[in-house]
């Protein structure tokens, strides 16, 4: 069986200063490699502090298999998320839920953004990708995703999934409606039901 091999791997470092003003090290790692099939490596990351310095934003995109430049799509989407995040302030009452909105209308508006391309060049495999974000704040962080990159938390070496993929078997589990034979093993039940891209909505 062939291994794939790591193409990158960073090491970046941040600093958050608490309202202590006591310094919080974060810690951002970030690894990829194209796989043993794609011809070209389709993952992006970013991280980012926010502009007063005390709020951290990471984010991942996977370009999706089989549609032509996903690479471009995950590329295009975390510079958009990069982009609002610059302006975005996050106010002292309840940030939670004004950053939970502030990723809600990112999304959206980017996955108009590439679906507006797509649409100008009429392909028969549009562009899209997936994406997972995460917030840090004080005391809380605040998720984002579509499609199936993931977020997990370590926490006492215990691994915990906070997301789930967003594909054809987990949305019949989710509605209640009965899976049939065999889709949890095949292709067709990881299939995506949301993506970044070739939708008008997400």
């Amino acid at each position: 069986m062939k291994k794939a091999k790591t193409e990158r791997a960073i090491l970046l470092g941040s600093l958050r200063k608490s309202p202590e003003n006591s310094e919080t090290s974060l810690d951002v790692a970030a690894d990829s490699h194209r796989g043993l099939f794609r011809p070209r490596n389709e993952d992006s990351f970013l991280y980012s502090l926010d502009s007063t310095g005390r709020y951290l934003l990471a984010a991942v995109a996977d370009g999706i298999g089989g549609n032509h430049n996903g690479d471009i799509a995950g590329h295009l989407s975390l510079k958009m998320l990069l982009q609002g995040w610059r302006f975005f302030q996050i106010p002292k009452n309840n940030p939670s839920k004004a950053t939970e909105t502030f990723l809600k209308e990112t999304i959206l508006r980017i996955n108009a953004e590439i679906f507006m391309i797509n649409s100008m060049y009429e392909g028969k495999s549009p562009m899209g990708t997936t994406i997972a974000v995460i917030v840090f704040l004080d005391d809380s962080v605040v998720t984002a995703h579509a499609g199936d990159s993931r977020i997990y938390r370590l926490r006492d070496e215990t691994l915990s999934r906070m997301t789930c993929d967003h594909n054809i078997l987990n949305d019949l589990v989710r509605n209640g409606e009965p899976v049939p034979k065999n889709v949890g093993d095949s292709s067709y039940g990881r299939m995506l039901t949301q993506s970044i891209g070739p939708n008008m909505e997400v």
